[in-house]
């Protein structure tokens, strides 16, 4: 059975997205020195919405076989925003302006982070079929 584009999307990012939120709401298994490049809090969202990876930090995650650019560096619900210097995962174009970004701390805009960081890289989940 092929499963069309839109719903394969949905599989992905749904469970990313409730993860998030449902994890913002608690502590997380690492200090906030431990996720400073935010990867720590993207890898954990990601493995507890069952989509495993091996743990990298931030500068070293494009490298990672299981991230690829999203088409056009066009983001969808569940990419995780990149810079040099930090990452996190996008909650969509729904989302409020100011909190469009889930890091572990908080929700936070785009545009604030493009600010401190510069141009935003966005990166898709990829799984190798088996």
């Amino acid at each position: 059975m092929m499963i069309s584009p839109c719903k394969r999307i949905a599989l992905l990012v749904l469970p990313i997205l409730i993860t998030c939120i449902s994890a913002l709401a608690k502590e997380f298994p690492f200090t906030a020195e431990e996720d400073k490049d935010g990867a720590r809090f993207v890898w954990f969202i990601y493995q507890q919405s069952e989509f495993p990876y091996n743990y990298l930090p931030t500068e070293q995650s494009p490298t990672s076989k299981n991230f690829r650019p999203s088409p056009n560096n066009i983001p969808q619900p569940g990419d995780v925003a990149w810079w040099k210097e930090f990452m996190a995962i996008y909650a969509g174009k729904d989302a409020p302006e100011t909190a469009n970004l889930m890091t572990a701390p908080r929700a936070v805009g785009l545009k604030e982070l493009g600010k401190e960081y510069g141009p935003v890289k966005w990166f898709r989940y990829w799984k190798e079929r088996k």
